[in-house]
């Protein structure tokens, strides 16, 4: 067993648990907060996974100490008490681990729970805001109303001045108190006298309190725990000459506090706080919840509750402003708050939370954990102690072994038969121990040996000496010596000793002995090899020397070759000594230059062969010129990497001259028999062929080498008749004559050879020689031309002849289909083919696309073929598919094809196709086509006529089914429609009728034929009607109209009919067809339809159709009788979240709601109506006072306020925004008040939406500008009036141009540059933004590659995306595509959300982002800090940057609470590892702050003001030269 080559020790297995439980604790932590967000939940699971983790990390431990246990037998020896130290010291890490761990959870989820928390004061702030505010609005409007009243000033100064009407003024208030929650109601003389009081008594003097401060004035009484605040609106009334004062209070204790007070959730601590400033003290408005526990009560001075004081009520009011914090509150207990001022008031709303109870799950959750663990962590000590002890001793065992193992591994080595070995004593040298070998190596045994000693078996003392060790320092010796075998016999032995000592022990000495005799030997036998082997040389160079052949060498070594050898006799046959034959190039200058590039690839073929014999010309050293052969051979591989080349040049110039000389004598001839026209072939006189001239091997598709000494034969050659049958070897020509003697003439044969087909004629004369019959000379003559065509004239007659009784058969046959079936295998045989099919054509879409009918292969294999929309230009069967739908045939070899139709032919191996159009009535119907697979052929005339042929034959089929067929379809629909049918004659006498006539008036067939039509009349029409009916159908041939009719049992029903002419083939009227439909059904349809037409399908209420009607009504009646109406224009506020959110069902079911609410909510004189979307109008008649208007869009506000539960349990909150026009104040005509009614919304959305807003003037002159320039704004965009400024991005540490922000401008030609703050909202309702910012997306990265090229640094370039791009298009697709187009890197391209666009597909918006991200884009959130600002989705979406909002950078320089926030976000920023960016940076005290704080960037007019692209790219060249 090895060592492993990292041992584990008691460090490293500490160092492996801490790992794993770091790795364990904050990655299950990290995936319960993306995961889980429920706080019990993710609770419980926390407990789950603590228990995991101590059972898991308890099986790793055991797993870590006993592969430890088992490393412990390769340990050296250590101390123990070493040991033990560091198990102590791994026991009290973990023991003080457990607090830190829970120390760092608290300290990361508590921070969590703590965000948490705070948004949710934010909502609960927001809520009761909202109440509040909405309550104050109610109280203000109804006191604002009766000021306004005219005819109560008039009661009141009859009361005050007369003393009369008392009664209609107590009524008028009681109700007001009654009716709007009011406590009391005083009116009040110049001088503060009471002159009147309805409500309850006052705790206070409302005159006190001042008619002077802020509405509503506040008096409070905190000598109690409890407390009372009283409200009081003070109105003054000119009556007379005299200012009164009419003063409504309220009783806070009843009316406001206990709706502010409801928490949403059961909380201990929670508690809503209304408190005001007053001179530098906080007063708390509402009752507190935990007065006892006030430190204000407890102290005699004022100290907390100081303005400056350290409370979370005097820190809201200091900041007056929405904001979230971390203080004390009044119990000084630490608590998370949230507060935000009420408007027109000075009061500010705290929403609080005690941190400890935020905290306390966490608190319980650690301490459980913390109990556990430690439990279970020490259980697993005192099992480690148990556990130690026993491998303690284990060690010492393991010690034991492994001291007996390596006596052993000695004892085996000593053993080993591979070299004696034997102990010797160092001062004597006799034998202590010996092996088995050295025994047998000296042939004695153990026992004699041991009598012996070294010495004593030396065969002389003086070499023994030299074995000895000259000193103690030496440590090895080994020597060459002779001992005597006990046979007699000397070895040489090579000794090597080796000194070691043991305890206790004289040194001794570790002896090998190898046995070399023979070796010596050897190398005295190779001594004596060497002598002879230079006696030999010197005997091949006497031969060489008179030797014709000249031997050389050449060593090859890598890729240089050099001439290392040459046999002395070269300077004797070639001129050259020996000296310079081994120069360098000495044999490739000699070498004639035309021969040099064939001569130098010899090397080559002898390395690749072995073996390689060339000839090539050589000039010798007097410059004559010599034929050499030159036979080399590759020698064996002496040197590793050294390859030997021998070579034997032989001069053949005498030689090669006599062969010239021969072949000249005999060129004459061979170009006589060469240019021949005829083909001419020898035999010999065994029937070989011995030559052919080029003609024959053109004729006979066969070279000369193939047929040379080869006997012609059938199965080569494959010969026939001109009859087909097979022509036998033994009658060829030459055959015959080798047997007869005799010349044979005029043979016609036919041969195949390489898929090519000829026919000849052959004449074979025979040769002598001597009066011997040497061979014969055969003559041929290409005649294929000649038999094909007596062969197509046989074969055109027999295909026409087949295919007219096959034309016949068809227009005799019913089903052609299967009769074409069984004729295509004989077809196939008649036209030589390999396929043959028949397809039909299918439209779809104006494509048409092949479906097979029938087919037949040789090779009898299914194969469909897939003809899909072939008339697509982009079909590759588009060329032929034009030609035949123009009737024109397609045929031809694959390789004369158009290209395109190529690469399918190849696909499926056809070598010639022939395609048939089938025409129906002058109509492409299908195509017939045939199919050559094995061989390339042309279609022959008689071929193509056949196929012609064919096709017309399957056209007049198709043709007579389609008739048959539509026969038959006729008959059916008469039978089968549900309309009645009726045929008269020209008579009017019936002689044929339809079930369904008979079905639908009751009748029976025997009872209508023979009749006429009269017997089915009504009598609801007159003679009149029939007349013109009759005098129509005359001169037009047809009439159609509704008719009633009566059915046998009376019943009188409407119907539509429809009666035709049938003209015979004079033109005289033979027939009359009549059609008839029962339209009973139909006409209650009609009213069905007539509801529908005038009411919203989804919730049932009127339409625009309908209420435009009952518009125009009460427009007419206000008119006669002098009354006001108004006009309400609703839409609900959040409707599209709720669509996105919980789908398109979810939002119609709330629409349905709405729409049951509003019927509830009006009076049976008024109407509501949904005009579309989420828009609904109400029609308010009969008004007393224009007021009544908003008081009733109040009361809608509320309702539509309120939560609603959808089906699915779920659920949800809206709001609304409405619009009021008054008649005739708005407008004297309906689509007026429509319209002013629309613009009055558009008002109350911008005011902040929940809100109601009346119409103005100059809302009409708004909304006409705003009509008007979104008409010019649609045309913008084509017209390319938009143009990209770009403001400088700037480092703050370098100062350097990092990018720019690429901000849109509009260049309207009529008003010039358009502000975006003007026509971006615009763009934003109309949907233009999203193609305005695509635009602008293209235009950067456009001009973004434009400066790369130009040499510009790289520049990251910010781009905004609108919520509308986020929220509906495919921004990830279209980015990708953008920058695919311009060939901008993802890299310096970012865009920038807002905090908005991302809470609104929170879902989607991970997805989205991450999209982007991977590409490379860089995402930053735009005007941080004004929006949600929810740190969690800060760690949830993977951003690049936060830039930091201008309001926040405006006074950062002198204000110490922006200072705070621009702070905070810096650093969040950082932590969270993105960049900061300060947007509108104008000071350089501002840049200063920005610098101090670490931020990264910033942009804004102190660097530069947003600039068209040439003056931004100067900007930037100046910076950098």
């Amino acid at each position: 067993m090895t060592k492993p080559a990292y041992p584990l020790t008691a460090i490293r297995i500490v160092l492996l648990y801490c790992g794993f439980a770091l790795l364990w604790i904050f990655g299950s932590d990290h995936l319960l907060h993306l995961t889980i967000s429920d706080p019990e939940v993710n609770s419980l699971l926390g407990t789950v996974k603590g228990v995991a983790f101590v059972c898991i990390s308890g099986c790793i431990i055991y797993v870590l100490l006993a592969t430890w246990r088992k490393q412990q037998f390769f340990d050296s020896v250590v101390s123990v008490r070493y040991k033990q130290l560091r198990v102590i010291a791994v026991i009290l890490a973990f023991l003080l681990a457990i607090p830190a761990m829970a120390y760092i959870t608290k300290s990361i989820h508590g921070s969590q729970l703590k965000t948490q928390a705070l948004a949710d004061l934010r909502n609960v702030t927001e809520i009761k805001k909202q109440q509040l505010e909405l309550w104050l609005a109610e109280r203000q409007y109804d006191i604002n109303g009766l000021s306004r009243d005219s005819s109560f000033r008039q009661e009141l100064q009859h009361y005050l001045e007369q003393g009369t009407h008392i009664t209609q003024v107590q009524n008028r208030l009681a109700a007001l108190i009654t009716e709007h929650s009011f406590h009391s109601v005083l009116l009040l003389d110049p001088k503060g006298k009471q002159r009147l009081l309805l409500g309850s008594p006052l705790k206070f003097d409302v005159w006190s309190a001042g008619q002077d401060q802020a509405q509503p004035a506040t008096q409070c009484d905190h000598s109690n725990m409890d407390g009372y605040c009283q409200l009081s609106w003070f109105i003054p009334l000119a009556i007379g000459q005299q200012i009164y004062q009419l003063v409504f209070v309220v009783d806070t204790s009843l009316y406001l506090f206990p709706s502010i007070q409801n928490w949403p959730v059961s909380s201990p601590t929670a508690e809503v706080l209304l408190v005001q400033q007053r001179g530098r003290s906080v007063v708390f408005l509402n009752p507190l919840r935990h007065p006892q526990l006030s430190a204000t009560h407890d102290t005699d001075t004022d100290t907390d509750t100081d303005i400056d004081g350290p409370l979370l009520v005097a820190k809201a009011l200091r900041q007056r402003q929405f904001n979230t914090a971390e203080e004390l509150d009044y119990r000084h207990q630490q608590v998370l708050g949230a507060y935000t001022p009420i408007q027109q008031t000075n009061w500010m709303l705290v929403s609080k939370i005690d941190v400890a109870e935020v905290l306390q799950p966490l608190d319980t959750l650690l301490l459980w954990l913390s109990m556990i663990s430690g439990t279970l962590l020490m259980l697993m000590v005192l099992g480690a102690l148990l556990y130690w002890r026993e491998l303690m001793q284990s060690h010492q065992l393991a010690l034991a072994a492994k001291q007996t193992e390596q006596d052993k591994t000695v004892q085996a080595f000593f053993d080993m038969p591979f070299s004696g070995m034997a102990i010797l004593s160092r001062t004597h040298q006799p034998f202590i121990r010996v092996n088995q070998k050295l025994q047998s190596l000296l042939g004695y045994s153990e026992a004699q040996l041991l009598r012996l000693s070294l010495r004593d078996l030396a065969l002389n003392p003086e070499q023994f000496m030299a074995t000895s060790f000259a000193s103690k320092d030496q440590n090895l010796a080994q020597s060459d010596i002779q001992l005597q075998h006990q046979s007699g016999r000397v070895l040489t032995i090579k000794l090597m000793m080796q000194r070691f000592s043991q305890e206790g022990q004289p040194d001794q000495l570790l002896a090998t002995f190898d046995d070399v005799t023979e070796k010596r030997q050897l190398y005295a036998d190779l001594s004596r090899s060497h002598q002879q082997l230079l006696q030999n040389s010197q005997q091949l160079d006497a031969i060489l020397a008179a030797s014709s052949t000249v031997l050389h060498r050449i060593e090859l070594d890598g890729s240089q070759c050099r001439t290392s050898w040459v046999s002395s006799n070269v300077e004797r046959l070639f001129g050259y000594s020996v000296e310079q034959s081994l120069r360098e190039q000495w044999w490739e200058k000699g070498v004639h230059p035309d021969d040099k590039a064939r001569a130098e690839l010899a090397i080559e073929q002898t390395l690749l062969h072995g073996h390689y014999r060339h000839e090539y010309r050589f000039f010798d050293a007097a410059g004559y010129l010599r034929f050499i052969r030159d036979d080399l051979r590759l020698l064996p591989e002496l040197t590793k990497g050294q390859q030997h080349i021998i070579g034997a040049m032989v001069d053949i110039t005498e030689l090669r001259q006599a062969k010239l000389e021969q072949e000249a004598s005999s060129d004459k001839l061979k170009t006589l028999f060469n240019t021949m026209s005829e083909g001419l072939v020898l035999h010999d006189k065994t029937g070989a062929i011995v030559d052919a001239n080029p003609a024959a091997e053109s004729m006979l598709n066969c070279s000369l080498a193939e047929m040379r000494a080869q006997e012609p034969r059938a199965e080569e050659w494959k010969t026939i008749y001109e009859d087909g049958s097979q022509y036998p070897t033994e009658l060829y020509p030459s055959n015959e004559v080798l047997r007869t003697g005799g010349p044979v003439r005029d043979v016609v044969m036919g041969i195949e050879r390489g898929q090519v087909q000829r026919w000849l004629k052959v004449n074979a004369e025979p040769l002598f020689e001597q009066e011997q019959l040497s061979g014969v000379l055969v003559t041929v003559d290409d005649i294929s031309a000649e038999v094909h065509f007596r062969r197509e004239l046989k074969q055109r007659a027999l295909v026409m002849s087949n295919l007219a009784d096959m034309a016949a058969r068809f227009l005799q046959h019913s089903d052609w289909l299967q009769l074409l079936r069984s004729m295509l295998p004989s077809i196939t045989r008649a036209l030589d083919v390999d396929a043959i099919y028949l397809y039909k054509n299918t439209v779809q879409q104006e494509l048409i696309s092949g479906a097979l009918l029938t087919q037949w292969r040789r090779d009898q294999k299914e194969h469909v073929r897939t003809f899909k929309q072939l008339n697509h230009r982009l079909s590759r069967w588009y060329p032929a598919i034009e030609q035949l739908m123009k009737g024109n045939m397609v045929a031809g070899q694959a390789k004369d094809m158009d290209p395109m139709l190529q690469p399918v032919l190849k696909r499926f191996r056809i070598q010639a196709i022939a395609l048939m159009p089938v025409m129906v009535d002058g109509v492409w119907w299908g195509l017939l086509g045939v199919e050559q697979h094995h061989r390339c052929r042309e279609w022959n005339q008689v071929e193509l006529d056949a196929l012609k042929m064919l096709a017309t034959a399957l056209g007049n089929a198709v043709k007579r089914q389609q008739f048959e067929s539509s026969l038959q379809q006729a008959a059916a629909v008469f039978e089968s429609t549900r309309e009645g049918i009726m045929v008269t004659d020209a008579s009017n006498r019936i002689i044929q009728v339809n079930q369904s006539l008979l079905q639908m008036l009751g009748y029976k067939e025997s009872e209508v034929i023979g009749n006429t039509p009269a017997m089915f009349s009504s009598g609801r029409h007159d003679q009149a009607f029939y007349t013109q009916m009759w005098q129509e159908l005359s001169e037009q041939g047809h009439w159609q109209g509704e008719v009633w009719n009566r059915r046998k049992n009376g019943e009188i029903y409407p119907e539509l009919l429809s009666i035709s002419t049938i003209l015979d083939a004079a033109g005289d009227i033979s027939h009359y067809v009549a059609v008839f439909a029962d339209i009973t059904q139909l006409k209650a349809s009609e009213q069905e339809l007539a509801y529908l037409a005038h009411h919203d399908v989804l919730t049932d209420l009127p339409n625009r159709l309908l209420m435009s009607s009952r518009l125009q009504n009460a427009v007419d009646l206000a008119k006669r009788d002098q009354h006001q109406f108004a006009v309400l224009m609703m839409d609900l506020d959040r409707f599209k979240y709720i669509n996105d959110s919980f789908g398109h069902p979810a939002g119609d079911e709330l629409l349905k709601l709405v729409a049951a609410s509003l019927k509830q909510r009006l009076r049976e004189i008024d109407t509501v109506a949904r005009f579309g979307g989420d828009e609904f109008i109400i029609l308010l008649e009969q008004l007393h006072q224009s007021e009544d208007a908003a008081r009733f869009a109040t009361q809608l506000i509320n309702d539509m306020s309120q939560p609603w539960l959808l089906s699915n349990n779920a659920e949800v909150r809206i709001g609304a925004s409405i619009g009021i026009s008054v008649y005739p104040d708005h407008g004297t005509e309906g689509e007026t008040l429509l319209s002013n009614a629309d613009a009055a919304l558009y008002r109350a959305k911008e005011q902040g939406r929940g809100r109601f807003a009346y119409y103005s003037d100059d809302l009409t002159l708004y909304a006409r500008q705003r009509i008007d320039l979104e008409a010019r704004l649609r045309g913008a965009l084509a017209q390319d009036q938009f143009l990209v400024y770009y403001q400088p991005q700037l480092e703050i540490e370098t100062g350097r141009i990092v990018g720019a922000e690429a901000l849109v401008r509009w260049n309207d030609p009529i008003e010039g540059l358009i502000a975006p703050a003007r026509f971006i909202p615009i763009a934003e309702d109309t949907g233009l933004i999203g193609s305005i910012g695509d635009w602008v997306l293209a235009q950067t990265c456009r001009q973004g590659a434009l400066w790369r090229e130009a040499g510009l640094p790289d520049l990251k370039l910010a781009v905004n995306l609108s919520s509308h791009q986020f929220s509906h298009g495919n921004i990830g697709a279209q980015t990708a595509q953008i920058l695919n187009e311009t060939g901008f890197p993802a890299r310096f391209l970012e865009l920038e959300l807002t905090e908005s666009a991302i809470m609104s597909r929170e879902q989607q918006a991970e997805l989205v982002l991450s999209d982007l991200h991977q590409m490379g884009v860089n995402l930053a959130i735009d005007d941080f800090g004004t929006g949600y600002s929810s740190f969690a989705y800060l760690q949830r979406y993977q951003l690049d940057v936060l830039k930091i909002d201008k309001s926040f950078i405006d006074d950062v320089a002198e204000n110490t609470e922006s200072q705070a926030i621009v702070t905070a976000i810096i650093s969040m920023a950082h932590i969270l590892g993105l960049k900061a960016l300060a947007e509108g940076v104008e000071q350089q005290a501002q840049l200063e702050f920005l610098r101090q704080q670490g931020c990264d960037y910033y942009q804004g007019y102190l660097c530069s003001k947003p600039l068209p692209a040439e003056k931004f790219e100067q900007l930037v060249r100046n910076q950098n030269f």
